[in-house]
């Protein structure tokens, strides 16, 4: 009972919906508990017809860089995965506004603001059901939420949303509508002053 929630926020303005390129994306730091090695697993079980038509973009820099670039090479779909340095934060959300829907695959999470970003951006996301992330996304309403390690499961939700332009238009919606009644600086200023008040 003592415990409030208070989320990370962001200037909505600041963040803008482009055309659906047919690329999903992920971006963060290329770490073990990000599950980067998961979204590639999955990619590539994933139909080829349907497959075809989109990429896999990775933006991401760390430890486990090295690691991701190998498992990339040596998967059957090496061609449509495409893993990218770190970039700023303009640079970013350009790509996160061409996007078909964005995934964070992490098997940790604290509160990704890189989620409530591509949101913002009125992009439909999946992420792993943890805390964090089951925070943010409603099931089935602006995203999608998949079992932690499950790549099969994770390769059914991508293929969903690359199946249907209508489904991600809608839950990209969805997911800006949210952003803007939820994680906007005067909403958790608000919520901090409620804090201090009680």
């Amino acid at each position: 009972r003592n415990i409030t929630l208070i989320p990370n926020a962001l200037e909505p303005d600041l963040y803008y919906c482009g055309p659906d390129e047919r690329f999903i994306l992920s971006a963060g730091r290329l770490d073990t508990v990000k599950g980067i090695h998961l979204l590639i697993d999955a990619f590539c079980l994933i139909d080829s017809n349907l497959k075809k038509d989109f990429k896999l973009i990775i933006i991401g820099s760390g430890p486990t860089e090295i690691d991701i670039k190998r498992r990339i090479e040596e998967s059957t779909e090496s061609k449509r995965i495409e893993l990218i340095p770190f970039m700023g934060k303009r640079d970013l959300i350009n790509y996160m506004s061409r996007c078909s829907f964005f995934v964070l695959p992490s098997i940790f999470e604290s509160f990704p603001v890189t989620l409530i970003e591509t949101m913002a951006c009125g992009k439909a996301v999946i992420a792993s059901d943890i805390p964090g992330p089951q925070d943010i996304i409603t099931h089935g309403g602006d995203g999608y939420l998949f079992q932690k390690d499950n790549t099969e499961q994770l390769a059914y939700f991508l293929e969903t949303l690359m199946r249907d332009e209508k489904l991600r238009k809608d839950m990209g919606k969805a997911a800006r509508k949210k952003v803007e009644e939820r994680f906007t600086f005067s909403k958790v200023a608000y919520e901090y002053y409620r804090v201090f008040e009680s």
